[in-house]
């Protein structure tokens, strides 16, 4: 790769391998040459500070400025020896703002290329604070160890408040490792060599065996050593063990973070080891559903601005773990026009999966009452129903999905219906198609009074005996 060659690697170059013996030394030793190499106590000579940091004259100060600056050729071209290959190759394509682009590029990463983008944050190291939060939990726990980990001590302090974990986290783990169970019962054993050790020597005078067969054919196969399917049965359940350290550690935070979002109020009353009669608790729940409503006053289809606000409020008494059965009707189409059929602002979870329920059964009714008309008027005036299928300009026939609004146009143009009929199937037949519940000031043309609930069914027995008496008139 000719790393250590001229336009290979920029400061590798500068690292003498022969002294090094061991892979962290190597570490430190490259990132020194990248980024903080201190000569004299005050000096950086490393690449990051020679190649972009450059000091010119100050506009106000006699003292000199330090800015960042990208190295270039003395053609004024990005200088592919000091850059690494991704920056060179952005500022080398064959147009005239190279240079531009990798400053707007630095800048993009820094400040967003999008008014909207967030500035980046500061990449802090993740230790930052530890130090200071190990100083906290130890003056909370009394812990006085000279050398007390964050994690142990955040456990520990977590028992001070009178809590622990969820109990499915203490529940029985079954590993299957080399064909044998491991039956893990947390903190019932001291070393995870306790747990696995039965297992362990099952699963070696198996495997034993089963190489002292292969090594009649081949004996060249390597013995099969205990060390190493040790070693497997340790890491298995040591780094899935850790996982779920991990998770329980992530559970006491977002408790906290709730604690801090509820307020003062609720401080002290949540806790994880009671996180199951927390949500089976029965209470009363509400959810707010802010929509639009989908039609005009007069029933027509309304625009985006003419679109007007409704807000009503679904409650339930139920457990605490359903809230979200109530959040998936924030987004049902039905809604809106649904809202408008009840008088007052809260209405009962109950009331409106009943009638959300007779609104499925009954979409199908309103689907087999207009095949059935539209069959009747193909039958009977075939035609006529065929003229009325051509664009409103009265040129090309129509083609893609055929409406229902021509054959209610021949159903009032041959005086079988009047204009209200024509208007009030229209609504149904086009509230069912798009999902949602049809204009209630239309349906009242027919509907002269609401029930308490069964909307849906009020408006099919009407539709229903509508499309009947209008496939009678047509059989005449």
């Amino acid at each position: 790769m000719n790393l250590l060659s001229v336009g290979g690697h920029p400061f590798l170059i500068n690292i003498d391998f022969t002294t090094i013996h061991y892979t962290r030394d190597l570490y430190k030793k490259y990132l020194e040459e990248k980024g903080c190499k201190i000569i004299n106590g005050k000096t950086d000579i490393s690449w990051i500070f020679k190649t972009f940091y450059k000091k010119e004259p100050g506009k106000n100060s006699p003292l000199p400025v330090t800015k960042v600056k990208l190295p270039l050729d003395k053609d004024g071209n990005p200088d592919s020896k000091q850059l690494p290959h991704s920056l060179y190759s952005l500022g080398n394509r064959k147009t005239d703002n190279s240079i531009e682009e990798i400053t707007k590029w630095l800048s993009n990463v820094k400040h967003g290329k999008e008014k909207t983008d967030c500035t980046k944050p500061v990449d802090l190291p993740i230790n930052l604070f530890d130090s200071r939060l190990i100083e906290l939990l130890q003056k909370e726990t009394g812990d006085t160890s000279l050398a007390p980990k964050l994690n142990g001590l955040f456990v520990a302090w977590w028992e001070t408040r009178g809590d622990s974990t969820q109990s499915f986290y203490n529940d029985k783990r079954n590993y299957i490792i080399y064909d044998q169970e491991v039956c893990f019962y947390p903190n019932t054993k001291e070393l995870y060599q306790d747990y696995y050790q039965s297992a362990l020597d099952r699963a070696f005078r198996l495997k034993r065996e089963e190489r002292r067969q292969e090594r009649l054919l081949n004996r060249r196969l390597p013995e099969i050593q205990l060390k190493d399917m040790k070693k497997i049965f340790n890491i298995t359940l040591s780094e899935t063990e850790k996982e779920i350290r991990i998770l329980q550690e992530e559970d006491r935070l977002l408790l906290l973070i709730l604690e801090k979002l509820m307020g003062s109020d609720f401080a002290g009353s949540l806790y994880l080891k009671n996180v199951n009669e927390l949500l089976n608790e029965k209470i009363d729940i509400r959810q707010p559903i802010k929509t639009c409503l989908s039609f005009k006053e007069n029933g027509e289809l309304a625009s985006k601005d003419e679109r007007m606000q409704i807000t009503k409020n679904i409650i339930s008494y139920g457990s605490r773990k359903n809230y979200g059965l109530l959040r998936r009707y924030v987004h049902d189409r039905r809604m809106p026009e649904l809202f408008e059929y009840y008088p007052t602002d809260d209405i009962s979870f109950e009331a409106i999966k009943q009638e959300l329920d007779d609104y499925n059964k009954a979409k199908q009714i309103v689907f087999d009452k207009v095949f059935e008309l539209e069959r009747a008027l193909t039958e009977r005036f075939k035609d006529e129903v065929m003229a009325h299928f051509v664009n409103r300009d009265g040129g090309s026939r129509l083609k893609g999905n055929i409406q229902h609004s021509p054959y209610l146009n021949l159903l009032e143009s041959k005086g079988i219906i009047s204009k209200e009929v024509h208007r009030f199937l229209k609504s149904v037949r086009n509230a069912f198609s798009h999902n949602q519940y049809p204009h209630k000031k239309t349906m009242e043309i027919f509907v002269k009074e609401w029930n308490a609930s069964n909307f849906a069914n009020q408006i099919v027995d009407i539709y229903k005996q509508k499309i009947d008496e209008i496939i009678e008139n047509i059989k005449k």
